[in-house]
Order: C-alpha cells, then structure tokens, then sequence
C-alpha cells in the first residue's frame, strides 16, 4: 500500500511543481450542478468555455441560429483564480483564445472542449450512485 501511496504522491507533487502557474484554478464543492448545467446546454459535440474575473460561461450554439449559455459566477465556487495578466500576455497559444478590453475585468480567455467527454469526467467526482 505504501508503494501506491508514494506513487500518488510523487503524482501530486509533479502536478503542482511542474510548469508554469496556473491561468485558471476553481474548485467546486459539489459538481452535479456544474454538470446537470452542461447537459441542458448539451445539444452540439462542442462547447465554448469562456473564463474571466465574472466567471465561467459554456455556450452551445447550432448553426448560428440558436444559442445555449450556462453562467457560474465565482460566488458558486468555494475558491476562484483567473490570471488576467497572464491571459493577456498568452493570447498567441494556439490551445485557448485570450482578449482583452479596455480594463483588466474585460480580460477573458476562451476554450472549446468536447462536451461530452468533460461530462464524463465530471461525473467521476460523485459517481452515477450518489446522491
């Protein structure tokens, strides 16, 4: 068990030293909301994530011709980071698209993600059982 233990360890300790500090860090402390919210809006594949001092939004749209939002704002999580000067000096990483405003709330940076596999991993946190 010890050997298990260690390995864990060892992964949490890379995870957290490892690379530059995080953009965005936010932590829930309960997750079926956040995941009950994506799959009313689940009707494409792909949802854009847009970050910023506010919050987090994931819009759906098809075809242009309608649109999904879903709106967290930072007071629905127990702890909320978003790096404004590191998202505007970031903005030509091909991964995400940041752009900035006039003042540092405009700041936001935006990711498209498959839907349904961020469901999926989502739903590891409480498990189809639990209440």
């Amino acid at each position: 068990m010890t050997g298990l233990t260690s390995r864990v360890a060892t992964a949490a300790n890379i995870i957290e030293d490892d690379g530059p500090p995080a953009l965005f860090k936010a932590k829930l402390n309960n997750v079926r909301p956040l995941v009950n919210m994506l799959r009313a809006v689940g009707f494409r594949t792909r949802v854009l994530c847009t970050i910023s001092n506010t919050g987090l939004v994931f819009t759906v749209d098809e075809a242009q011709a309608m649109v999904a939002q879903s709106f967290f704002r930072t007071s629905l999580f127990s702890s909320f980071f978003f790096d404004t000067s590191a998202a505007a000096a970031d903005d030509d990483q091909p991964e995400y698209v940041s752009e900035q405003g006039d003042g540092d709330n405009d700041v936001v940076t935006q990711i498209t993600l498959p839907l349904d596999k961020l469901i999926e991993c989502l739903t590891l946190f409480y498990g189809p059982g639990s209440g």
